[in-house]
């Protein structure tokens, strides 16, 4: 369920990126999903996430 939820993040991006940074850079803190939060805002190019 959770790797779907981050596919669609990927696929809204676009749209609401600042957004969807806030909340990825905020589960980098949940050690559950962490690594998929990393991978995903490398994915995003984040510059805030550096």
């Amino acid at each position: 369920m959770l790797r779907q939820m981050f596919m669609l993040v990927k696929s809204k991006a676009k749209k609401h990126k600042p957004d969807i940074e806030k909340l990825l850079l905020e589960l980098t803190f949940d050690t559950e999903v962490v690594l998929y939060a990393i991978s995903s805002l490398g994915k995003l190019k984040s510059k805030d996430s550096i």
